[in-house]
């Protein structure tokens, strides 16, 4: 029985280690700008093409 469990947890590792990167590629996007303590009503949508990754573990955005 504990080499069964050892054989499973050692399968499902890779699946851990790997699942804090997220990676979202976006078709269009709006924004806001906060100027003096105010915020602006949002921009028109424009289209994009950016690849947006998450990384969880690290608490990093980034927008390529």
């Amino acid at each position: 029985m504990k080499r069964i469990t050892v054989l499973i947890l050692l399968a499902l590792l890779p699946v851990f280690a790997f699942c804090q990167v997220y990676k979202f590629r976006t078709t269009d996007f709006a924004y806001k700008e906060k100027n003096n303590g105010t915020w602006s009503e949002w921009s028109e949508w424009e289209s994009s093409e950016m690849l947006v990754v998450l990384n969880i573990t690290k608490k990093v955005l980034t927008i390529i």
